[in-house]
């Protein structure tokens, strides 16, 4: 009997054995099956983008629409849009976009509104317009179907075709150039991620018209304003992509490099050229109105300015002449010393004599300034003599505004 309960226990605390052991065994699988879903959870997050769109497009207005009919909110910055107008591939960036559509997240209900003939210079001919949506944070192609004339098309998620059109990008320099300025257009950053790039061709208007080739093209604007540039490139299928950016030229006062020494019509004693004439030219796009003019020679030793001849109302006959659309001049009976750091006159409003004008300058034209005469003292006696200015630097600050705006030009005049 004894013997029979030993073995009865042996036998119990084997089942107790394996019991825990399966118990064991069972808390580890449930917790690296906890481990796991906590991880793929974290992977399934900006990468698996969920959106669901709406697409058409309306032939008589060249607009496409794009409407979020479910899924996520997406930040507008991680959006990019490849459609294909009348057969050719067009890249909409983030932010132009977002220039197109007035808010930094998409969301549900909210429709998106791309004018082709606005934004690519295209009218839609074509009954169906392939369009694809990129998710860029994630890589992900999110929408990728046709948007019918007049009808809703809808789509969801995707991974994108297997043949993908080349990606047009460029670059220019200087980031804000101005008229005449040399700019620098750089595609190098274009891509094709199933070939490669064999042609890039340039617009410098958007005017349908391509001026230039080449990866890299230089060009400049003789005006100002903002010039919409294309690019267009081909890859070695014959696929297209194109991608435009405005550039905005703005306008300045050039000035001439023509300064002129000048003996003038009086008879200073020595007779020397004393008086100094320069122009300028008005590359803004509007009127610009000359505020002052500051004069400063480099040699300390011109300190005098005056024109001792009549009529005073003359270029070379007063001391300050501006001539343009509408001149202006400034006489000073008995001359003008020319202080430390230059002497600055209101031309037409400073001044013995004036005519009470502002000179101003119209758009594309030239004006001239007259500077008459310069002096220099003779000895220590405190008496003056007229200076030969040619080979003398002097500095010239020209204030003016244009377009209510008020802006200074320096410059170093050398007759």
């Amino acid at each position: 009997m004894t013997k029979r309960l030993q073995d009865f226990a042996k036998k119990d605390d084997a089942v107790i054995e394996v019991f825990s052991e399966i118990l064991l065994t069972g808390i580890i699988v449930l917790a690296i099956a906890a481990v796991a879903a906590f991880v793929l959870s974290s992977l399934d997050g900006p990468d698996n983008v969920r959106v669901d769109i709406d697409h058409w497009a309306d032939k008589d207005s060249d607009t496409l629409y794009f409407r979020h009919s479910g899924g996520e909110t997406v930040d507008v910055e991680d959006l990019e849009l490849v459609v294909n107008v009348n057969g050719s591939y067009e890249t909409l960036t983030s932010e132009q976009i977002r220039a197109n559509y007035d808010s930094d997240e998409w969301a549900l209900g909210d429709v998106i509104e791309i004018n082709t003939s606005t934004q690519f210079n295209y009218d839609i001919t074509d009954d169906r317009v392939p369009t694809k949506l990129v998710h860029t944070a994630s890589s992900l192609v999110i929408y990728d179907a046709y948007g019918s004339i007049g009808d809703s098309g809808a789509g969801g998620g995707g991974s994108g075709p297997q043949n993908q059109p080349p990606v047009a990008s460029f670059s220019y320099s200087p980031s804000s150039p101005v008229v005449d300025q040399d700019i620098t257009f750089d595609a190098s950053n274009s891509s094709d991620s199933d070939g490669s790039i064999t042609d890039y061709v340039w617009d410098w208007t958007n005017d349908g018209s391509y001026d230039a080739t080449g990866v890299s093209a230089t060009h400049s604007y003789s005006s100002p304003g903002s010039y919409d540039v294309k690019l267009r490139v081909t890859d070695d299928e014959g696929n297209t992509n194109s991608t435009m950016k405005t550039v905005n030229v703005a306008g300045f006062l050039r000035y001439n490099d023509d300064a002129i020494a000048d003996d003038g019509p009086d008879n200073p004693s020595p007779d020397k050229a004393g008086g100094v004439y320069f122009s300028i030219q008005n590359l803004y796009g509007s009127t610009v109105t000359i505020d002052s003019i500051k004069i400063n020679p480099a040699n300390d030793d011109i300190v005098y300015l005056s024109d001792d001849i009549a009529p005073n109302d003359n270029k070379k006959y007063v001391e300050v002449y501006a001539e343009s659309d509408i001149d202006g001049y400034s006489e000073f009976y008995s001359g003008i010393e020319i202080p430390t750091g230059g002497l600055e006159v209101a031309i037409g409003q400073d001044g013995d004599e004036t005519n009470g004008v502002s000179p101003q300058v119209n758009s594309n034209n030239v004006m001239t300034f007259y500077v008459y005469e310069f002096y220099e003292p003779t000895g220590g006696s405190g008496k003056i003599k007229n200076i030969n200015m040619q080979g003398e630097d002097v500095e010239i600050t020209i204030n003016y505004t244009v377009e209510s705006d008020q802006k200074s030009k320096t410059f170093t005049i050398t007759p």
